[in-house]
Formats: structure tokens, sequence, C-alpha cells
């Protein structure tokens, strides 16, 4: 699918189960929309390097069982928003043969980040987030081997009740980076991931708040 032309995608994008190859949106800078991507076999590449923001009062974004793809990497990503109150979700998970997922330029979310059973993922970075408002949540990734994060200061807010900061279950993880974490609000749940030493892990002055501290 190749649309150099468009800008923004509004109201929802759906892709199932197709045989397409690659997405290509070169001019696409706002995603306003519903979307799933899932169940594309032969899915190789999404391919936004324009995009900035996902702003949608439609609810989740999913990227599912597309296991062909190895790298989702969107550089010019900054803000994800969902202004609804149900399912306020960017999801990335069963992707089988995803390696790294890489969106340095992402500064905040205001949604659940949740990446998970992605059978082959190695890497995840987000080099430039500070404020994550609702949850971050890294499970069961059998492979994966670091989390980037440091400029992340604050996970959660005082209005998200749900666990807020949750890195479970990944066997081979042995880096993290929070080294401007400060905040995390609700619950956190740091378990099962049985080559990290969480004694040097977590290199920062952390507070677990139930208001806005």
């Amino acid at each position: 699918i190749y649309a150099p032309l468009l800008q923004t995608v509004s109201n929802e994008f759906v892709l199932i189960n197709t045989s397409t190859i690659e997405i290509i949106f070169s001019g696409l800078t706002t995603f306003d929309a519903r979307s799933e991507i899932r169940d594309n076999a032969d899915l190789l590449n999404l391919d936004f390097p324009q995009l900035q923001t996902i702003n949608s009062n439609q609810g989740r974004f999913e990227i599912r069982n597309n296991n062909s793809i190895s790298v989702i990497e969107w550089g010019a990503l900054q803000t994800i928003v969902f202004n609804g109150t149900n399912d306020r979700v960017f999801r990335i998970r069963e992707n089988n043969n995803l390696e790294e997922v890489r969106f340095n330029s992402l500064t905040s979310t205001d949604t659940s980040l949740q990446i998970y059973n992605n059978d082959n993922l190695k890497r995840i970075e987000v080099t430039a987030l500070v404020d994550a408002h609702r949850q971050f949540y890294v499970e069961s990734n059998d492979n994966l081997l670091s989390i980037t994060a440091p400029q992340l200061f604050s996970v959660g807010d005082y209005v998200f009740q749900g666990e807020t900061l949750h890195i479970w279950n990944n066997d081979q993880l042995s880096s993290v980076d929070f080294s401007s974490l400060m905040k995390v609000y609700s619950r956190l749940n740091v378990n099962y991931n049985n080559s990290l030493d969480t004694s040097t892990a977590f290199p920062c002055e952390m507070y677990v708040f139930y208001n806005d501290g």
C-alpha cells in the first residue's frame, strides 16, 4: 500500500488478514483513528517516517500477529493521546519475528503503552519519553534483552488507578535504563525477569504516589 500524499487517517484504519507486504505512508503526520493492523502474515514494513501524533477519540491502536515484520521504528512520533474513556491502549503483541521497537522521538503518552508476547523481541527504545500517563507495560517477551528509557520521569497519574509500571516475565531481560525515573503512581510490578538484577537496574531515586505528589 503506497500513499505518499496521505497526511491524516481519520475515524478508523483496519488491515486484517491480508497479503500486504508494505505500508508506505511517507507523508502521514497524524493518525486520528482507531487502528488495527493484525494477522497479516507477509507484512514486512510499516513505513511512517513523518508520523508525529497518534490522537484518537476511538480508542485503541493495535499491531498484532504480523509474523514477518522485524522492526517497528517511527522516528518522528512525539505524542500518543487517546481522548476516549474506554480501551485507551497502544498495543504491540504477538508479532513473533519482531526484534526491535524504536520510538526515539516519543516524549509523552496519555494511554496504556503495552508491548507483550513478542517471542523474538530483543530491544525496546523510547529514549526521549518523559511521561507515560497511564501505563508502561512490558510482559512475556521471551528474548527481550533491554529496555532503554533514560528520560522517563513519571509513570501513571493520580486519575488512573490500575497497575502503572509493569515489567513481568521477560526471561532474558538484563538491561533496563530508567535513570531519570522519579515517580510511579498507583502500583509497580517488576517480577519474574530472571536475568535482571533489580538492585542495579533502577539507579534512581523513586517514589510511589497515590496523588500528584
